[in-house]
């Protein structure tokens, strides 16, 4: 007995050609949801308006909280910067307030000799005994005679040319009335200035004054000097500067 080797009529469809034929279908279906979609969206506008409001409220939300957030941040910073530099003032008032007693002792001798050609030859070594004895060796860099018969004592250690900052109140012509000024007024103040800008290297420095002349100011000590530094006394009519 022989068998066909043909299929039953009805029965020859391939899998390819169910597989074309079911896009085919699914189009107009398609087409037919898209157009109930975009009635939907015509006919009730709040469907997609809403949605919309809400993600550009949130982005709104967001951006503000980021803002203030990046603004408490740089209070804070702010404020831990103000810290830190009162901190250190205070450190810088409280060296500078111990330079006062041995720059009135030596001021107490510059009234003995006005030129400073006495004390100016020693005033190095002077100088130099009062940062030790002090042991400020690492903060003070040097002191020095002013122009005017003042002692000036200068802070930090990086105002390397000295020279410049205590001659400049003389040699700036801008500077110069104000400080005769200040020096032919009578006074028994503590004068404190600074930073001051030093003319070369753009280090700055302070400058700590004492009056030529301090009235009831007695202090033996001879702060490395061979003699001792007398008691201080004012001349009649002098001016105190």
């Amino acid at each position: 007995m022989e068998r066909g080797c043909s299929a039953t009529p009805g029965m020859d469809m391939s899998d390819s050609d169910t597989e074309q034929e079911q896009p085919e279908r699914c189009w107009p279906r398609l087409r037919k949801h898209m157009r109930s979609a975009k009635k939907l969206l015509m006919n009730a506008p709040w469907v997609w308006v809403i949605p919309l409001m809400l993600f550009v409220a949130l982005a709104v939300v967001c951006e503000v909280a980021i803002y203030v957030a990046a603004q408490n941040k740089m209070d804070i910073r702010r404020a831990q910067a103000a810290n830190v530099l009162k901190s250190k003032l205070s450190g810088i008032d409280s060296e500078l307030l111990s330079m006062q007693g041995p720059i009135a002792a030596l001021s107490s001798v510059i009234e003995q000799d006005p030129n400073m050609q006495r004390i100016s030859k020693k005033f190095p070594q002077v100088s130099d005994h009062i940062v030790k004895a002090l042991g400020l060796q690492d903060k003070l860099h040097q002191m020095k005679l002013l122009p005017f018969s003042t002692v000036s004592a200068v802070w930090p250690r990086l105002a390397i040319d000295m020279k410049d900052l205590n001659y400049q109140p003389l040699r700036i012509a801008l500077f110069k009335p104000v400080t005769l000024r200040i020096v032919e007024s009578p006074t028994d103040k503590i004068l404190l200035s600074g930073p001051l800008p030093v003319i070369r290297g753009y280090e700055r420095g302070f400058a700590l004054s004492m009056p030529k002349f301090l009235p009831g100011y007695s202090v033996n000590e001879t702060w490395g000097l061979d003699e001792l530094i007398p008691v201080t006394y004012a001349p009649e009519g002098a001016c105190v500067a």
